[in-house]
């Protein structure tokens, strides 16, 4: 017999002996000599297992070791449906007299493992990290609050209870860190936050109280609670209120020397079924307001409102809360739309109107859009006249909200919604469902959404189209405007920057482009030509040709030259840093940099 051929002679004389060890169930020996006569049949471990046998070695891990030799002895009686093959049968039964030998002679691993509270929670807190929230939920519920007395410990459990949407877990977290240091303001401005989320507007004012009036969170955080307020009366009305059995949505919007855009604007909302138009008018030196009254006349869904002393008071957040308010008094719409007076909402395919996109997504309390940055060169071109025109996807969106949402803030892309309810049902572009992130007070939701070149290519996707720069002269024109979050509110002096803040260059194209392809699906043949003819019957219906032809021929060349000189040398000085960036690539750049220059010779 050659080595080879003992040597296998043997492994099998060895396995047959572990064998009939592992069925004997009476073994006395020693635990080691066990171990080594009997691992041979555990050759092969690595093979598929059925069901049951999962469930036995699962029994052996917790080691409840009856309950794994009962289930082992209904298959050898017969009474299981499961057949296990007789080599695993071995296998398993092995297994159970291994483990029960292993307690036996170390009888502390029958114990249960105690682990303290602070253990718990860096336990939950690493598994939160990994986004692994189910079972780091389960951990927390285990752990009495009472028992926590170390801050560190507390802020980790408190960012787990956030994490996993638990708010009213987390404020009384931050209430715990306030009764332990109730001088420390981080921890009280951290509770009222916790708070705010859950809408518990009488305990945040109890707190606030407390804290000094010339701190800044403080001043910030008492704007919130107003907003938020003003906003959950809104939302308590709007439950006692009718509905529309089909979907329908309104928009809402800020407008602030708008007069040579506002026609196109209202127009496309009308043309898209949009049911009502809520325009608040702000800061306006132009004919925005009367032209906007003039319309109302003609299409009884635009309605009109002064926003200025809400902008006054709480800037842009405070005009958008306002108009809220209104709009959930007079329609009876589902959803509502927040937009700029230059920006157009696409659905896919054009004119997809808007009841009949809100009618795919059944339930949805907030829908997002990515914008498509529009650059024109054209003076006064038409909405969607795309001769001349680069398209491109940015990632920024804009958001459609459920008037049944409870929402704590409203922001210019997207709400922040109440934590007092299961996280909110959130669209993305694509179509699916988004999870929302928790932020400082309740739900914050998408404000910006990556698509790729395949996405656009092959999706269904609508966009809202953004007019972000048109011509030249009505780029800077604009620039001359400061964007309605520079002006500055109650908190601060009332001064405003001269330029707007937001904007990078003339023609400062940037994002993935929109194919030609895309557009063609997006706009079928003939869709934009009814488009244009449909605007150009609304001008007529409403009589303003002759005021929209006013109120552009005031936009020119000239004027601009006229509006910078009478700004200070010296502020122009102070602005370098924005209107270097803004005035880029334009014709008034140099004429900027020796306004500059002029303040320098002043001070000399």
């Amino acid at each position: 017999m050659t080595p080879l051929t003992m040597a296998r002679a043997n492994r099998l004389q060895l396995q047959s002996r572990g064998a009939e060890l592992a069925m004997q169930n009476t073994y006395e020996g020693d635990t080691k000599d066990f171990n080594k006569a009997g691992s041979s049949i555990l050759v092969g471990e690595g093979e598929p297992s059925p069901p049951i046998a999962k469930k036995i070695k699962r029994l052996l891990r917790k080691q409840k070791i009856e309950a794994a030799r009962a289930l082992l002895q209904k298959i050898a009686t017969g009474d299981d449906s499961n057949i296990l093959p007789e080599t695993l049968a071995r296998k398993l039964t092995f297994l159970v007299k291994q483990k029960e030998l292993q307690l036996q002679d170390n009888p502390q691993q029958s114990l249960p493992r105690i682990r303290s509270s602070s253990q718990l929670v860096a336990n939950a807190y690493q598994l939160c990290k990994k986004n692994k929230l189910k079972k780091a939920t389960r951990l927390v519920k285990r752990i009495d609050i009472l028992d926590i007395n170390e801050p560190s410990v507390i802020k980790k459990l408190h960012f787990v209870c956030r994490k996993s949407f638990d708010f009213r877990s987390a404020s009384q977290l931050s209430l715990r860190l306030h009764d332990l240091y109730p001088a420390n303001l981080d921890y009280l401005a951290q509770l009222i936050e916790d708070l705010l989320s859950i809408a518990n507007f009488s305990a945040c004012r109890e707190y606030i109280a407390r804290a000094s009036v010339e701190n800044p969170r403080f001043l910030k955080l008492r704007a919130q609670i107003d907003n938020a307020e003003a906003l959950c009366v809104s939302h308590k009305t709007r439950s006692t209120q009718l509905r529309s059995s089909r979907p329908e949505c309104d928009v809402i919007a800020i407008a602030s020397d708008e007069a040579p855009y506002l026609p196109d604007f209202i127009h496309h909302y009308i043309y898209l079924g949009f049911k009502n138009i809520f325009i608040g008018v702000n800061n306006s030196t132009d004919a925005t307001l009367a032209l906007a009254k003039k319309i109302s006349q003609a299409y009884s869904q635009v309605h009109i409102f002064d926003v200025d002393e809400s902008m006054r008071r709480f800037n842009q957040r405070g005009a958008y809360t306002e108009l809220w308010g209104k709009a959930i008094s007079l329609s009876t719409s589902t959803h509502c739309m927040f937009v700029d007076i230059d920006e157009f909402w696409i659905g896919s395919p054009f004119p997809t109107t808007i009841s009949d996109y809100l009618s795919r997504y059944p339930g949805a309390e907030v829908l997002t859009f990515n914008w498509v940055n529009c650059f024109e060169t054209r003076e006064f071109s038409a909405p969607l006249d795309f001769e001349d025109v680069d398209l491109s996807v940015k990632s920024n969106c804009k958001s459609i909200v459920s008037y049944s949402s409870n929402i704590l803030e409203l922001r210019c892309h997207s709400p922040i919604l109440a934590a007092d309810t299961s996280a909110p049902h959130c669209i993305d572009p694509l179509g699916s469902l988004v999870r929302s992130s928790y932020g400082p007070i309740g739900f914050t939701l998408p404000t910006s959404f990556s698509v790729t070149a395949k996405d656009i290519e092959t999706a269904e996707l609508s966009f809202v189209f953004h007019r972000l720069t048109r011509s030249e002269t009505e780029y800077c024109y604009r620039l001359l405007k400061p964007h309605a979050n520079q002006l500055k509110g109650h908190l601060q002096s009332k001064k405003t920057a001269p330029f707007k803040a937001n904007r990078f260059g003339y023609r400062n194209i940037q994002g993935l482009r929109l194919p030609d392809k895309s557009i063609s699906k997006l706009f079928p043949s003939g869709s934009i030509e009814a488009y244009h003819n449909s605007l150009s019957q609304f001008l007529v219906t409403c009589d303003v040709e002759n005021d929209l032809y006013v109120a552009r021929k005031a936009i020119n060349h000239e004027a601009i030259i006229e509006r910078l000189q009478t700004i200070d040398p010296l502020e122009i000085k102070n602005s370098q840093k924005i209107w270097t960036k803004s005035f880029s690539d334009t014709v008034f750049i140099d004429y900027l940099a020796e306004r500059m220059l002029a303040s320098d010779s002043t001070t000399a």
